[in-house]
């Protein structure tokens, strides 16, 4: 009684083992569901950018003016590089983005009124799920980048678009580089 008892314990062991393990993972001959990790040449910053809303910029405004939505789809005085690319199945910041990110956390520092969205973006290769939760790793390595720079957290949200907002609609490396981004939208409070 004692051997069989042992044995079933150790079939559901084998079994709960076997189960952590079955996570999908993309066949070999799906080769494009997959972003690959190997290097890519940086994405130059597109002119096309997502839009926000706009601050009141009028003469004597203070860092803690209130910002408003006159429509022109900008805050006034917001950097104007608000993209940062990222490589193959990456979410870490390259060096060549730090600046994008201290000019935001600068910018948000001397104007409590706004807040930011930092969008997550991914290219179309790869389940909807896998997109969704690398655009959020995207996001969400922008939002803690910006909180080591002294913004609170409580002025970031960190979002994910996955696949679904592309910049550009080519199915190739060329536009593949495009969408493999974080947007930051400024907003008013």
């Amino acid at each position: 009684m004692k051997q069989n008892h042992l044995n079933l314990v150790l079939a559901g062991a084998v079994l709960l083992a076997l189960g952590a393990c079955a996570s999908k993972k993309p066949a070999a001959s799906d080769a494009a569901a997959i972003e690959d990790r190997g290097p890519a040449a940086p994405a130059a910053a597109p002119a096309t950018e997502a839009p926000v809303a706009r601050a009141d910029s009028g003469a004597g405004s203070d860092a803690g003016a209130s910002a408003v939505d006159d429509g022109s789809g900008d805050v006034a005085g917001a950097p104007s590089a608000r993209q940062i690319f990222f490589d193959l199945d990456q979410f870490t910041i390259k060096p060549e983005y730090q600046g994008v990110v201290q000019d935001a956390a600068e910018f948000l520092k001397s104007k409590p009124k706004v807040r930011i969205v930092v969008q997550g973006h991914t290219d179309e290769r790869g389940t909807s799920e896998y997109n969704l939760s690398l655009g959020q790793k995207r996001a969400e390595a922008v939002r803690r980048a910006l909180g080591v720079l002294g913004v609170a957290d409580d002025r970031i949200d960190a979002v994910s678009f996955g696949e679904e907002k592309p910049m550009a609609e080519c199915h190739d490396e060329s536009c593949w580089s495009k969408n493999r981004r974080a947007d930051i939208v400024y907003q008013a409070r």
